[in-house]
């Protein structure tokens, strides 16, 4: 894994150096989504989805008329209930929750995704883009969904890709609307609990939509 990442971010910033001189272009995300958490321990299980959303500002650096390496950045409220085996005793921080086995993860992220875009030629004022990349999620606030801090349960930092495909419609001049289906899926645990010696991803299902300048 160490040696793919490292193979994207030479490519990436070859990309950025080619892309200097090359066309820019921006635009504001407000993207609705659903959420998930996953872990590998057996004893522990997804309980169901969390909808949330990703806003903020895309930028969008051309190195060749359809190719365009793509960065941003994003606030992500996201998150995932987790169910845990019956009677046991889960130990957050200081903190330990005896006999529930159910908690929830409300995560706020800043999110700084970078990629690149690949888009077709213009077919009626439409054109088609895959994207594909990695998302460098950085942890803002948390909550178990009651309003209490679970901030010592959540790692600060957390890697991801995320792949998508959809379309841009030209609404004349410079400006385009953009709308999409992606999926992010994370590399690293984002749990920390000393409960559970557990890996648990979190996954998202984004309904990509943005005004692009």
């Amino acid at each position: 894994m160490k040696r793919v990442i490292t193979l994207w971010t030479a490519i990436l910033f070859c990309l950025i150096v080619q892309a200097q001189k090359q066309p820019l272009r921006l635009a504001f995300e407000l993207s609705p989504q659903i959420s998930w958490l996953m872990s590998d321990d057996d004893s522990v299980d997804s309980d169901g989805l969390l909808a949330g959303y990703n806003f903020g500002l895309s930028v969008d650096r051309f190195f060749a008329p359809n190719y365009a390496f793509t960065t941003g950045v994003f606030i992500n409220t996201t998150g995932g209930k987790l169910k845990y085996a019956d009677g046991a005793d889960i130990v957050i921080g200081n903190t330990v929750y005896q006999d529930r086995y159910k908690l929830k993860y409300r995560l706020k992220y800043l999110n700084i995704p970078i990629g690149i875009k690949l888009l077709t030629n213009g077919m009626n004022r439409t054109r088609f883009y895959i994207q594909m990349g990695f998302s460098n999620q950085f942890l803002i606030k948390t909550n178990d969904g009651n309003g209490e801090n679970i901030k010592d349960e959540v790692r600060f930092y957390n890697l991801g890709y995320e792949i998508g495909t959809g379309l841009e419609h030209s609404l004349g001049s410079n400006l385009f609307l953009r709308t999409g289906l992606h999926f992010g899926n994370s590399f690293t645990d984002i749990t920390s609990n000393s409960t559970y010696d557990d890996r648990t991803v979190l996954r998202r299902l984004i309904f990509n939509a943005a005004l692009i300048f």
